[in-house]
């Protein structure tokens, strides 16, 4: 008993530390374009999408990890790679897509909200100064590697981490990435 409660005291702790090294954004104040969740109905992003510049690779559910889903080991996964995105959907359900990558461009943007009237634009011209401003703690850890912006996106009791990719000051692309 002492054993687990040692363990469950351990297990809070590191959860605590990420918490605190990194700032906390709720996953549906994410936005593809200011309207489209980053888990969707396929419909919202075929204008974006180049069907032709795409190709998929198959998976099982227990070979792969997408944040806040979970999936059955014998699930069949698509991961469709095209020059911005990257999603993932199940065979049975070919609608619900769950976007992992984006690489901005001038069609393509990512929205942080703050809150009901401010929002941070993501894009190829965004500077890293913006996201100081908003988010200390992850700019200190940045301050620190140099490479990753990284954020804890939560949803509901679980989390994930948002990974953030600067080069030479400027906004080039997002990862969602399991915890």
């Amino acid at each position: 008993m002492i054993k687990q409660f040692t363990l469950l005291l351990i297990l809070i702790c590191i959860s605590v530390k990420s918490q605190i090294r990194y700032d906390t954004i709720s996953f549906d104040k994410i936005k593809l374009n200011n309207t489209i969740s980053l888990y969707t109905d396929f419909n919202y992003l075929k204008k974006i999408i180049d069907d032709k510049e795409t190709h998929a690779k198959v998976y099982t559910g227990k070979d792969i990890q997408i944040p806040f889903v979970a999936f059955d080991d014998d699930d069949i996964i698509y991961t469709v790679f095209s020059n911005n995105l990257v999603f993932n959907y199940k065979e049975e359900n070919p609608n619900k897509i769950y976007i992992s990558y984006i690489k901005t461009n001038k069609n393509l943007t990512i929205q942080l909200k703050l809150d009901e009237k401010k929002y941070i634009t993501l894009n190829n011209n965004m500077a890293l100064v913006m996201l100081k401003k908003y988010f200390k703690n992850s700019a200190l850890a940045f301050a620190k590697n140099g490479k990753i912006f990284r954020l804890i996106i939560r949803k509901e009791n679980k989390y994930a981490y948002c990974d953030l990719i600067f080069r030479n000051k400027k906004f080039v692309e997002m990862y969602l990435i399991q915890k």
